[in-house]
């Protein structure tokens, strides 16, 4: 089963790499949450799911951030 969530921020790729005048700005605390939610999610892949998962795709364009700017791991399809 899949279950696909809406992440209204899109992926970190886009947001990083936006030529966009309005693009938004992200400050030192929205990095290292980011960075925090990644680990975490990555951590939990490796210890908590059974059978563990190897993702072999981290890049910023599977990660997705939601409204809150919170990220969550994904692979994009």
């Amino acid at each position: 089963m899949l279950i696909y969530e809406f992440m209204s921020n899109g992926s970190l790729a886009n947001l990083l790499y936006s030529k966009d005048n309005d693009a938004i700005i992200l400050s030192w605390e929205d990095r290292v949450q980011i960075a925090l939610d990644i680990s975490h999610g990555i951590e939990y892949l490796h210890e908590g799911a059974v059978p563990p998962v190897i993702h072999r795709d981290l890049k910023s364009a599977n990660i997705l951030l939601d409204l809150s700017m919170r990220a969550k791991v994904s692979k994009v399809l």
